[in-house]
């Protein structure tokens, strides 16, 4: 169980004990709406949490290499000097009309 689900349990339970007259059951569908949106945030966070772990300076590079040459939008969340490099790089071989961004 994830750090959020263990935190959302803990708090049903907790004001099951203290407010017992006042919690209502859950219908099934309040009970998996509740649960659809703790996997969703859940996601959200790992996700955030990859966009931003080491990657190896090449591969910013190619990665930088791929989004100038395809005229991706310009994405660099680590601030990597590597990524702008591959970015300015993949936008001059596109204007010089390379077939690939790697080999002519």
């Amino acid at each position: 169980m994830t750090k959020l689900g263990l935190y959302c349990t803990t708090l049903v339970l907790f004001s099951n004990m203290v407010f017992p007259t006042v919690v209502k059951a859950l219908s099934f569908g309040e009970a998996v709406g509740i649960g659809a949106g703790v996997i969703l945030i859940d996601q959200a966070i790992d996700n955030n949490r990859q966009r931003h772990r080491y990657v190896a300076p090449r591969q910013e590079y190619e990665r930088g290499l791929e989004d100038g040459y395809n005229d991706a939008r310009y994405d660099n969340p680590r601030r990597s000097r590597d990524y702008d490099e591959g970015y300015n790089h993949g936008r001059t071989r596109w204007a010089q009309g390379w077939r690939t961004p790697s080999d002519r």
